[in-house]
C-alpha cells in the first residue's frame, strides 16, 4: 500500500509520491484507502472522491483550479482533465 499526501481535510486530492499503477491502493492521513482506477506519475494528484465536471479542485485547503470532465475517485487529476485558470464561485 503506498501513503498519500493530504494536508488538509477539506483536500478533495492528494499527491502520490511514488509512480502508481492502476489497481494499487493508496492509503489515506485518515487510515481509509482508495485504489488507483489509472496510473498516476510520481508527485501528481489522485481525486479523494467523485468530482463533477467544472468542480473546485482543492490542494492544501485552497482551490487551485476546475475539473473540466468528470473524475472518478482513485483517478489521477492532471491537465488533461483540470484547468488552473478559473476560480469556482462558491
Amino acid at each position: 500500500m503506498t501513503k498519500i499526501i493530504q494536508i488538509h481535510p477539506d483536500d478533495n486530492v492528494a499527491v502520490v509520491p511514488a509512480e502508481t499503477v492502476a489497481g494499487v491502493d493508496l492509503e489515506q492521513r485518515s487510515g481509509d484507502s482508495i485504489t488507483a482506477s489509472s496510473d498516476i506519475p510520481r508527485n501528481h494528484k489522485v481525486a479523494l472522491a467523485n468530482l463533477d465536471s467544472g468542480a473546485s479542485v482543492v490542494k492544501y485547503g485552497v482551490h487551485i483550479g476546475i475539473t473540466t470532465q468528470p473524475v472518478s475517485k482513485g483517478e489521477h487529476v492532471h491537465i488533461h482533465n483540470m484547468t488552473l485558470d478559473e476560480k469556482k464561485e462558491n
